[in-house]
């Protein structure tokens, strides 16, 4: 009677078991899904953040299209005049595209290693992140196989007693 008993009691536990290992198991999907969707948010900034930069530039070709425009009319009016009106046209010109370059280049630069920046920080947050859901959630079953264990012990502990004093009682006789 006390094997079926503890058979029973065996049995009833096991869903228990299961039951939390499920449970631990949706804990960690879900902390991983926000982690991905915190990841997957970060991602679309940097994707808008790379849109605003590229309709900068193409903001800048326009105006440097435009700035040629301007030059190339200023160079055939300039061919008629004298040379020196030439020359100083020409110098001015140079000026302002290297300038421009020059601030373009520095802006695309800064630009590009602030997002990369970003980037790196927003994934070592996501990793740290990632470390102490699965520390929590290894630490969680570790209690939980403990307490498993503490109690199989319990529940088996008698039944060995009584095995142990039917043998020495077998031993004696």
């Amino acid at each position: 009677m006390a094997l079926s008993d503890l058979r029973s009691q065996a049995l009833e536990a096991f869903p228990i078991i299961d039951q939390n290992l499920k449970s631990m198991t949706d804990e960690l999907g879900q902390a991983v899904i926000k982690a991905i969707q915190n990841s997957e948010a970060i991602l679309e900034g940097q994707k808008n953040g790379m849109q605003v930069l590229t309709a900068g530039f193409e903001g800048l070709s326009t105006q440097a299209a435009e700035a040629q425009h301007i030059f190339q009319a200023g160079l055939e009016r300039a061919m008629t005049a004298m040379q020196r009106d030439l020359n100083e046209a020409l110098t001015k010109y140079e000026g302002v595209i290297d300038q421009t370059t020059k601030e373009v280049s520095e802006h695309v630069t800064a630009a590009l290693s602030d997002g990369a920046k970003k980037m790196s920080d927003d994934f070592k947050q996501f990793d740290e992140q990632m470390q102490k859901e699965m520390e929590q959630a290894i630490r969680a079953m570790g209690r939980q196989l403990a307490s498993l264990s503490e109690k199989f012990v319990e529940d088996y502990k008698p039944l060995t007693d009584r095995l142990r004093d039917l043998m020495q009682a077998t031993r004696v006789s």
